[in-house]
């Protein structure tokens, strides 16, 4: 359905003019004022020829620019307050143009000379020429204080710079100062941690200087007190760390070389029993009618694989 505009003399039909250009159209507001607004703007009443429904609606040509906002998403939109004022009834005032500036007459021109006699031209030059010349005093004057200006002040500028870097110096090495007393005292801090965890690890070491008191020794080593422990102790000389303790004798050398060519052997063992097992009678279960003389199966196995290779090659 086509969307046409209700004001009267408005012939918009559809979303864009005979231009082209893109018309939007705004349902009149809910509320009651502002709806008595827009029917009193457009000079329409509601009556049996003209009811408001939700397809009554006013185009956007009959708005002005600074009542219409647009979305983000381009959709316009009318904005609180704004009427349709735009009509074909609608007389607009021609642009005001603004005001010129108001002008002031210029004040009449003073002259600075006036035609006088010989003598006063001549007292007017010696008068210039005296002044002349104070203002030529009065400029080396001021050219003499300027230069001793610019020395006190080049003078006063490298006092303050070696002042400003006295002071800079002075401030970085109180920064440092700050810095390395934070960091003494966090190594304090670390310092008393470290030696209270040693303190800990010390109490739960099994050592000797646990067990001073005599009932602790009588305890542990069923000596009657610390001091013929610590005799025996002596006696027994176990060098440091204990290294002249053994708990058995030393093994001979026949039975350090029985003791390796038993472990050289053992592999050769595991090797002979997988010969044995891969025979395909052992890939499955053994059912229980043969499980009487699974012993004489196991042991035939062995016979057939001693006749396959050996293991170890002969050396000649």
């Amino acid at each position: 359905m086509v969307t046409s505009c209700c004001v009267p003399e408005c012939n918009q039909k559809g979303k864009k003019t005979s231009t082209g250009e893109k018309v939007s159209f705004f349902e009149f507001p809910r509320t009651p004022l502002r709806k008595t607004q827009w029917i009193h703007a457009i000079r329409r009443e509601e009556g049996k020829q003209f009811k408001i429904v939700d397809g009554t609606k006013v185009c956007l040509l009959h708005f002005r620019r600074e009542d219409i906002r647009k979305s983000f998403n381009g959709r316009a939109y009318v904005v609180a307050g704004g009427i349709p004022s735009r009509f074909a009834w609608s007389v607009h005032s021609p642009r005001k143009r603004k005001a010129p500036p108001k002008r002031h007459p210029l004040p009449p021109k003073k002259k600075l000379f006036t035609t006088t006699s010989t003598s006063s031209q001549a007292e007017l030059v010696s008068e210039t020429d005296a002044m002349v010349e104070s203002v030529t005093q009065l400029t080396s004057t001021a050219s003499n204080s300027k230069s001793n200006r610019n020395t006190d002040l080049l003078i006063s500028n490298r006092d303050t710079d070696l002042e400003f870097n006295v002071q800079k110096k002075i401030e970085d090495m109180e920064q440092e100062l700050l810095k390395l007393r934070q960091e003494n005292t966090g190594l304090k801090k670390k310092l008393d941690e470290l030696e209270k965890q040693h303190e800990v690890i010390s109490a739960r070491l099994f050592c000797l200087e646990r067990f001073t008191s005599d009932a602790d020794s009588n305890f542990y080593t069923g000596l009657p007190n610390y001091t013929t422990f610590l005799g025996l102790f002596n006696f027994l000389d176990p060098d440091e760390d204990g290294e002249n303790i053994r708990s058995d004798a030393q093994m001979s050398a026949e039975d350090v070389v029985r003791t390796q060519q038993i472990a050289s052997l053992r592999i050769h063992v595991e090797r002979a029993i997988n010969k044995i097992k891969n025979f395909r009678i052992w890939n499955g279960v053994v059912p229980l009618s043969l499980f009487s003389v699974v012993n004489q199966m196991w042991t035939f196995c062995a016979f057939l694989s001693n006749t396959q290779d050996p293991l170890i090659s002969s050396i000649t």
